[in-house]
């Protein structure tokens, strides 16, 4: 230690051991002037403030002088950690989280509260978690608690962020707020927005006082509007997960989740403006690294963001939401609003995420009445046909197509339901979109969703295999060729597979040039081969296989004996000695029948 620190030292034993108040004031001029010096020893420099953190707490009556006190110690506290993880982690050891989030002062309001030391305290807070700093301290001691995001997601630790967002949030919607008030939210609700990313289980419904602020209010200030509804959509994005317990709380403010995603738009005073200024904090305290030094960004881009936050969250708590809600109401008259592609595709979405195993779900309880079936939403006057055929077009927009469906996807599960799709025209719609083309390889999971809708309504329903065996079938048989994602070759063979059992069961001849030529047998043997990890598949593969070379003609079962021949053939001969019956059972019946 030099002379220097030492003498430093010195002083403050001696500060400390009068008056609290006016010691730690001097010590804090003291300590700003040591670290000012070059040479300043790190670990002095910490045991001081070690020290200070002590005299603040032991400081019972907060006054001007002591607000001040405050204000400087977290000024140093905030500088020190700025792109240093070590020094956060030895701020976090010293117990400064502790001290700091049990300061009276926080928990006054604004307009009782002295500001320039909040703003200073909220500073340090920023500092020592924005962007997660800390975490690794985590991993090196395997422990999550020794990080300061962990740290600050504490039970106690995260409700006073919540109390300080939330008081100073209403401070910046006021007619008067501090000068130092749209500082304070920036900053607040960068901690609270990275604390939320993992909500923790003591978390619960009096979150949404403060997340739900902004969707009712307005301010001059935009940039800082924009960054409070931005910090608010994520935070409840990730506080509304399928894992959370808050989904049934946010139902009553559904609808002010849709009017934001409906109707939020951007000042016309502000339309023009295409740069959110930095905020810089003073002496560096706050320093936000990557987003308020986003020159250029622009509020459209940034508003859509939010909204699509708020649009995931909404298809998310779709399957949450009772039929009789008037959230559906309002989703239907969005399958209207072409010229709106966010809502439309909230609304189709929202519709898909509805229905498991083809029932309109509520809470993950399916409802089996007739109302409430997924079969209502094709029939009568409420039936989403009209708004969801016109969009199987390959005009339309690829995010609308695969919302699209993916809705379609789900409606073709129950039976009753792909007699209804077929004669409306799905099959010969997707024909007509050019899905199988290599120019709409991009669209993977459009091609992937829109396989799986014709596998379904093949599926014991021999009019919508003839209805697809009407189509153009090179297309789909030169995808299945030159895909290298093997559930896609899967699922497109897996449709010729239904086809030909649902042809068989109706004991319809299965000698059809199309349903039989080498290219779909090459096909399900290759689904054979490659499927060694799915039995299901291999097992499909068999029975498709005997199906044509029992019902098809001497040339088609001829054909399937030439193909299987090689690793297809040592494939099923393996099968025939399987333990499951039914698998030895079809694999021996195939080896009978070539």
């Amino acid at each position: 230690m030099t002379t220097t620190q030492t003498t430093l030292a010195g002083d403050v034993a001696k500060a400390l051991s009068n008056d609290p108040t006016q010691g730690a004031f001097k010590l804090v001029q003291d300590l700003k002037l040591s670290l000012d010096r070059d040479g300043s020893d790190l670990s002095s420099t910490i045991t001081v403030l070690d020290k200070l953190a002590v005299t603040l707490r032991d400081v019972n009556a907060i006054t001007k002088p002591s607000d001040e006190v405050l204000r400087q110690a977290a000024r140093v506290v905030a500088n020190l950690v700025i792109d240093c993880d070590e020094n956060r982690q030895i701020i976090v050891d010293f117990e400064y989280l502790s001290v700091i989030c049990g300061i009276p002062a926080l928990a006054q309001s604004p307009t009782d509260a002295y500001a320039p030391a909040i703003i200073a305290i909220v500073a340090s807070l920023h500092n020592l978690s924005v962007e997660k700093h800390g975490e690794w301290y985590a991993v090196e001691r395997a422990n999550e608690l020794d990080s300061v995001v962990s740290y600050l997601r504490q039970d106690l630790y995260l409700r006073t962020i919540i109390h300080i967002t939330k008081q100073w949030t209403e401070d910046f919607y006021s007619p008067s707020p501090h000068d130092e008030t749209s500082t304070i939210v920036r900053w607040s609700w960068s901690i609270l927005s990275i604390l939320l990313e993992k909500p923790p289980p003591s978390i619960n419904n009096t979150i949404f006082d403060a997340l739900l602020t902004p969707f009712s209010s307005s301010s001059d200030d935009y940039d800082t509007h924009l960054h409070i509804l931005t910090s608010a959509c994520a935070s409840i994005e990730a506080c509304l997960t399928p894992e959370t317990p808050l989904r049934q709380q946010v139902l009553p403010y559904l609808t002010l989740l849709t009017e934001f995603v409906e109707k939020a738009d951007i000042p016309e005073d502000q339309e023009d403006t295409n740069e959110i200024e930095d905020q810089e904090g003073e002496e560096g305290e706050g320093e936000e690294e990557g987003e308020e030094a986003d020159d250029g960004a622009d509020y459209d881009k940034t508003l859509g963001s939010a909204k699509a936050a708020i649009v995931r969250t909404l298809v998310s708590l779709s399957s949450d939401i009772p039929p009789s809600s008037s959230f559906w109401q309002r989703i239907r008259i969005w399958l209207e609003r072409k010229d709106r592609p966010d809502l439309l595709n909230c609304a189709l979405l929202s519709f898909g995420n509805s229905i498991i195993d083809g029932k309109f779900s509520f809470g993950k309880i399916l409802a089996y009445s007739s109302d409430s079936s997924a079969k209502s939403l094709l029939n009568g006057e409420t039936s989403l046909l009209p708004n969801i055929l016109p969009l199987l077009d390959p005009s339309t927009q690829a995010t609308t197509q695969h919302s699209v469906i993916g809705l379609i996807k789900n409606l073709s599960i129950p039976t009753e339901n792909k007699a209804v799709l077929g004669e409306a025209g799905v099959i010969e719609r997707l024909a007509g979109m050019n899905i199988w083309s290599q120019e709409r390889d991009l669209l993977g999971s459009v091609q992937g969703g829109a396989a799986g809708i014709l596998k379904n309504l093949c599926r014991n329903n021999a009019e919508n295999s003839h209805r697809f065996l009407l189509q153009p079938l090179d297309p789909l048989l030169d995808l299945i060729k030159r895909a290298d994602d093997p559930p896609l070759r899967f699922e497109c063979t897996r449709i010729f597979v239904n086809v030909i059992k649902s042809l068989a069961s109706a004991k319809q001849p299965l000698s059809s040039s199309t349903i039989s030529n080498s290219r779909v047998i090459e096909s399900i043997v290759k689904m054979l081969v490659e499927g060694s990890r799915y039995p299901i598949l291999q097992s499909e593969a068999v029975i498709a296989l005997t199906l044509l070379a029992t019902f098809g003609s001497s040339e088609t079962k001829s054909q399937v004996n030439s193909t299987l021949s090689g690793p297809g053939l040592d494939i099923v001969r393996g099968m025939s000695q399987d333990g499951r019956k039914e698998i030895r059972e079809n694999a021996n019946t195939l080896l009978n029948v070539i």
